[in-house]
């Protein structure tokens, strides 16, 4: 898309009808995908009760005063998506260092490489889940 919008700008393409601008302009995520479900307060509490109140990754404890503040995160990106593979029981600080970095979809070669051990409850959910 936004090659055909610079090639317009150059002068090397057609001309683009302003409804195409507009769609690339007001182009809005899906709306499903990035609202929490009503029941999100429950579950979060539910991901973080089943984790001890204890970050997954870095096994700290949920404490405001050193900045481990326990969050949940969704690992595929979509807040609607609250399968239990999906959710992992992060602090903001492995929160932050995740997201962004690991990718659901993306390659993971966990026969040859070493996955994390507290990712391999949730990459085997979300194998399974393609399966179904």
């Amino acid at each position: 898309m936004l090659n055909k919008i610079w090639n317009w700008i150059k002068g090397d393409d057609e001309p683009m009808e302003p409804a195409y601008f507009a769609a690339i302009l007001h182009k809005k995520p899906n709306k499903n995908m990035n609202e929490y479900p009503e029941s999100w307060p429950g579950i979060a509490t539910g991901i973080k009760s089943k984790a001890g109140w204890k970050c997954e990754r870095c096994k700290h404890i949920h404490d405001f005063e050193s900045g481990h503040v326990l969050t949940v995160h969704h690992l595929d990106g979509n807040k609607a998506n609250v399968e239990e593979w999906n959710l992992a029981a992060l602090c903001q600080r492995c929160h932050l260092r995740i997201q962004g970095r690991v990718h659901m979809d993306q390659f993971f070669m966990s026969e040859i490489l070493d996955v994390s051990e507290w990712f391999k409850p949730h990459l085997e959910g979300y194998l399974k889940s393609l399966k179904k």
